[in-house]
């Protein structure tokens, strides 16, 4: 019951003034200075949610530093506005902050968003977020290379975050590099550089060698 009721007040945007986003600013520097975390109270969380969609670029990074050291308990405000929020701005704001608390519970919304959302920010910023979980990561990214409906877009932001992931998401990586789809074999090829550099990984340098032959010319470009 009690998530319940979190989860309402969170749906219920706020607007600030130029004045009040410039006020909180200042009183928000000031806790962070005084007491290095502010206080994981629901209506100021709402209210920095609110502010990550200023105008102002400053702000809103205070703004989204200052909810990624509350942490968790901003959570469920961040991932409501990431996914309903009617500000683009907001929801760009959204997915870096989720980034920056760093929970892997916020991966299926991200997901959601880097699949769902129309602006080509969010969906951005989603795989960003998204790639810093590792191994977890590579298997949702893989899953958007899989899908029919993704756009070439959504599939270069999962191509480019698997190469973020690197060694991270060796195992899901070599799996991926003998997939049966064109996409998540030249995705995974492309990303496993690292992973011989790095580990010196004798299963990978054999799935790269082999893949010069694919059938697939995309896949030999990347294995060369």
């Amino acid at each position: 019951m009690q998530e319940e009721s979190q989860q309402s007040i969170f749906t219920q945007e706020i607007a600030l003034s130029s004045e009040e986003a410039a006020n909180l600013a200042e009183e928000l520097k000031e806790k962070l200075k005084e007491e290095g975390k502010p206080e994981a109270d629901i209506n100021l969380i709402r209210k920095l949610i609110s502010g990550l969609g200023d105008q102002r670029g400053l702000l809103r990074r205070t703004f989204s530093e200052g909810l990624g050291i509350i942490g968790e308990a901003a959570l469920p405000g961040l991932r409501e506005a990431l996914l309903n929020s009617q500000s683009v701005t907001v929801r760009r704001a959204a997915a870096k902050t989720l980034k920056l608390v760093g929970d892997p519970s916020a991966l299926p919304d991200l997901l959601h968003a880097l699949l769902n959302d129309q602006d080509p920010v969010v969906q951005g910023s989603a795989a960003g977020a998204i790639a810093i979980f590792g191994e977890d990561a590579s298997k949702n990214l893989i899953e958007v290379l899989e899908s029919p409906n993704s756009s070439e877009m959504q599939c270069g932001l999962a191509s480019w975050g698997l190469s973020f992931i690197g060694a991270k998401g060796a195992k899901v990586l070599t799996r991926g590099a003998i997939s049966n789809n064109e996409k998540v074999r030249a995705s995974s090829i492309a990303a496993l550089g690292e992973q011989i550099q790095l580990l010196s990984d004798a299963e990978a340098k054999d799935i790269l060698i082999n893949a010069i032959n694919d059938p697939s010319d995309e896949v030999q470009v990347e294995a060369i």
